[in-house]
């Protein structure tokens, strides 16, 4: 294709020019401590390890543990007034990228996941069109490489099979939540991608304790839920049928909020004596929770502003009622939902 090959040493060279072998090892432990639990796509066989990992891979993990720099006795002062250099990692990483597609493997994966999850560098500058883009070449990649496929019956290493299965199972759910956070339609269907949740044995060799993997599994049931509530009520074809259809729109949500709350309620039993990294993935499952029952009551309420002459009810009295109650439950609804989700973001230390 006439691309130019940089050749790995050289991107090393480059990469410790930005950052040292030393605060690479910083940012890669801040990593494991605050990335990890709620994206659990390394193994202990092949973490990222500043020595030796490919340099586009390590970019990708020191740019999105840089958040977390001040919670480091060195880093918070090595990078107090100055920021790590984001345009030259992120160089380094698209410069590999370009070439590294043409025969891509877990790593290519790994990184494309870690640059669309990572925050934004610049708070004024949109990057959801990017962001998407960049997405899809993590969806199509993965498919490359078989992840939609379950590998639990392939001839390869236990460490492997987990890996993939968790790796599978995290890109799945981030198609959801990035989908619904930039009202876009999924990539990823669930007839054409096998591991949508994963077991208590897809914890092995994932460097997680087993308190914070039981959370994460938890945590993990909320994707396939949203992509439900999207599937069923914010696709095209459904905001088309269900847009001012009341009893219909009801009726999907009804068994969503139902599946909801069974889960939060099993994570809930579960959320006793955790551990500092089992606290915080739990509070990024529970505000997960609001998030997805929000997202619902949205659709609970889309028919009434459709329909403005819902609330003068005509014909037969008992109608007049029924419409009313469905008013009623979607007020109380709406009204419940908002205020727990309030008070708990208020709660948040």
């Amino acid at each position: 294709m006439g691309l130019h090959h940089i050749s790995a040493d050289v991107s090393r060279t480059e990469l410790e020019g930005l950052v040292s072998i030393d605060t690479g090892a910083r940012l890669v432990a801040l990593f494991r401590r605050f990335v990890l639990p709620q994206y659990p796509i390394f193994s202990d066989h092949q973490f990222p390890d500043p020595h030796s990992s490919a340099p586009y891979l390590l970019a990708a993990v020191y740019m999105v543990a840089q958040p977390f720099a001040r919670l480091d006795d060195v880093l918070s002062i090595e990078l107090a007034y100055e920021n790590l250099d984001n345009q030259g990692l992120f160089k380094i990483v698209e410069e590999a990228l370009r070439w590294e597609a043409h025969n891509p493997s877990l790593s290519v994966v790994q990184t494309l996941l870690l640059l669309v999850l990572r925050p934004s560098t610049n708070p004024l500058v949109l990057e959801s069109s990017s962001k998407w883009s960049l997405h899809g070449t993590l969806v199509t990649t993965c498919q490359s490489l078989g992840l939609h496929h379950d590998p639990s019956t392939w001839s390869i290493a236990s460490w492997q099979v987990s890996l993939r299965r968790r790796i599978s199972a995290a890109v799945f759910s981030l198609d959801k939540w990035l989908a619904c956070s930039l009202g876009r339609p999924p990539l990823i269907t669930q007839d054409a991608w096998l591991v949508i949740s994963l077991t208590t044995t897809d914890g092995y060799d994932s460097s997680i304790s087993p308190d914070v993997w039981s959370q994460y599994t938890m945590y993990a049931q909320l994707g396939p839920i949203l992509g439900d509530a999207l599937a069923r009520l914010f696709s095209l074809k459904a905001i088309n049928d269900l847009a001012s259809d009341v009893s219909q729109t009801l009726s999907k949500s009804k068994e969503l909020l139902d599946r909801l709350s069974e889960s939060h309620q099993e994570s809930s039993q579960q959320s006793q004596n955790l551990s500092e990294q089992a606290a915080h993935l739990n509070t990024v499952s529970t505000l997960g929770y609001h998030y997805v029952k929000m997202t619902i009551f949205r659709a609970i309420v889309r028919p009434f502003t459709a329909n403005l002459n819902f609330g003068t009810a005509t014909g037969t009295s008992e109608m007049a009622r029924n419409q009313q109650d469905i008013m009623s439950f979607a007020r109380t609804g709406v009204h419940s939902a908002t205020t727990s989700a309030s008070d708990f973001v208020k709660g948040l230390k």
